[in-house]
């Protein structure tokens, strides 16, 4: 078998110079797609937080009328007073705080004007 000459290798050398080209082109045009894909979802999901803030701010999240909020507080009382004591104590002040807080709305409510 007669060893490859200078020729032989000349060719496989292009060869190997036009395949990494090849290659490199390819590399570039699939970054380019990459980066094309990540605008598009970054696009997507600010336009879908945009969205979610209009409808939050259209939205009623909570109660809106006095008997709504009442009903929501006591409903949240309800879940405490189910709570073991011990979950509740490193809890006090503020609890002493709500209590005060309904102690002055009733004695409002017994004031007259």
């Amino acid at each position: 078998m007669e060893e490859p000459g200078f020729d032989d290798y000349s060719r496989m050398g292009r060869e190997i110079k036009d395949r990494a080209h090849d290659m490199e082109h390819a590399i570039r045009h699939m970054e380019h797609d990459i980066r094309h894909v990540e605008r598009e979802r970054m696009r997507a999901i600010k336009n879908a937080m945009k969205n979610e803030m209009g409808n939050a701010r259209n939205s009623s999240p909570g109660p809106r009328t006095v008997e709504e909020v009442l009903v929501e507080i006591d409903s949240y009382l309800s879940y405490l007073e189910d709570l073991p004591a011990e979950k509740l104590a490193p809890h006090e002040n503020k609890i002493n705080d709500v209590a005060g807080h309904l102690e002055k709305l009733r004695s409002s409510l017994t004031r007259k004007p």
